[in-house]
């Protein structure tokens, strides 16, 4: 069979795009959707075991956490597994206002059981760092979910827009002004 150069051509420019891309196509991959009523429904406890991991790591100060849903995948028995990016910042009082302490944005992979009416947390797994972090995102996340993390993280070409300002928040948890001064530590 012959090929004619255009085809040979259009032929290789679609391997060398494919190359550039990722065969997955995840350069460009749209995030997944995830069901409103799911999340609503889960979102109570994946925000306290992600909120009580922070008020592990240092039980000074104030904790405020905000998740989004990267994708909900369902497993066998009811449970999901639920990937999220976290954001959370820890905040103290000084004098009249806040100073803000540790704080991250980070993805997270949460099991979850059917426990009734609702769900339980039956584990939560984090990225290494390094090399790791990559690897276990390849590994835990879709092509879309990957590249949702990477936007909202700023590690893409985003900003690393679209959270809240827990600033905010944070004026309200302490019972001060929303003029209040927040410095950074």
């Amino acid at each position: 069979m012959a090929w004619s150069r255009p085809a040979l051509a259009g032929g290789l420019l679609a391997v060398l795009l494919a190359g550039s891309v990722g065969c997955d196509g995840s350069k460009d991959a749209a995030a997944p959707e995830v069901d409103a009523k799911q999340w609503a429904k889960v979102r109570p406890v994946v925000h306290e075991a992600l909120l009580g991991e922070a008020r592990d790591e240092d039980k000074e100060g104030r904790w405020l956490c905000e998740q989004r849903p990267l994708e909900i995948n369902e497993a066998d028995g009811g449970a999901l597994r639920v990937s999220v990016l976290s954001h959370c910042q820890q905040y103290l009082k000084k004098k009249d206002g806040l100073v803000k302490q540790t704080g991250w944005v980070a993805p997270a992979k949460v099991r979850l059981a059917a426990d009734g009416d609702g769900y339980r947390v039956r584990g939560v797994e984090h990225p290494g760092l390094g090399s790791a972090y990559t690897e276990w995102l390849d590994r835990q996340f879709s092509a879309g979910a990957r590249a949702e993390a990477h936007r909202l993280t700023g590690r893409g070409t985003g900003s690393g827009s679209g959270w809240s300002d827990l600033d905010v928040q944070a004026r309200e948890a302490f019972g001060l002004p929303a003029d209040a001064e927040v410095a950074d530590d």
